[in-house]
């Protein structure tokens, strides 16, 4: 009986060639690199978007601050930040594509 339990059990924990990942021997069980890849899809483009509407909003403050010099610069600085999240967005998906493409 308790070998019975045993070889089932080594049964269970054997690794199917088809689950090893490329040459490196890894197994491809566990959480799937195309749901986080998704996920982080999904916030990447979130985040751009917001960032691209703050943008367009800042600009239009730019627009309308009729020469107030205060006004002006905290339009740019929206301006400013929003372009740095923007490149903050797409360097991220960059790497993470990257990173997952190549485990």
């Amino acid at each position: 009986m308790k070998q019975h339990i045993f070889q089932t059990f080594a049964q269970q924990i054997q690794i199917n060639r088809n689950d090893i990942c490329g040459s490196n021997g890894i197994p491809c069980r566990g959480v799937q690199g195309t749901s986080i890849q998704t996920v982080l899809q999904i916030a990447f483009a979130i985040a751009g978007a917001a960032a691209v509407i703050i943008i367009i909003i800042a600009g239009l403050r730019y627009t309308i601050s009729a020469g107030n010099p205060q006004e002006a610069a905290k339009a740019k600085n929206a301006i400013l930040y929003a372009i740095i999240g923007v490149v903050v967005c797409v360097v991220g998906y960059a790497i993470v594509t990257f990173v997952l493409k190549n485990i």
